[in-house]
């Protein structure tokens, strides 16, 4: 697992074992993109800002804009609403082999496209 000062982390949240806090704009789009979603609890794996989960393409790329870590699982929990409750930060040696496969063609649609800086917040 990676130390605190190894993983970039956002605010109030716990991060590499530390709480930290998620920015408002993230709260945000967390109580948008799961709103209807059945249970309280949800996991999401994010590989360079994409998702094997279509419908939280959005998402994965606001916490990787956020959060910055090519490997990551995010844990959300419904506590009357849909919060970011836990962002750990994966080893690609624990990957299944077809999480690598998917690991790799992520890392290469990352590093085809033209780099651009995280989005900046909306005012």
């Amino acid at each position: 697992m990676a130390t605190a000062s190894s993983l970039p982390c956002a605010p109030d949240r716990t991060c590499a074992g530390r709480r930290v806090h998620a920015p408002l704009r993230l709260d945000a789009s967390v109580r948008r993109f799961l709103r209807g979603l059945e249970g309280d609890r949800f996991k999401l794996d994010v590989l360079f800002g994409v998702t094997t989960e279509p419908a939280f393409e959005d998402l994965a790329r606001e916490v990787f804009d956020t959060f910055r870590t090519p490997l990551l699982r995010i844990e959300f929990r419904r506590e009357g609403q849909w919060r970011l409750h836990q962002v750990t930060m994966q080893s690609l040696q624990r990957l299944a082999a077809g999480d690598r496969e998917a690991f790799a063609a992520a890392l290469e649609g990352y590093l085809a496209r033209r780099w651009r800086a995280p989005r900046s917040p909306r005012r």
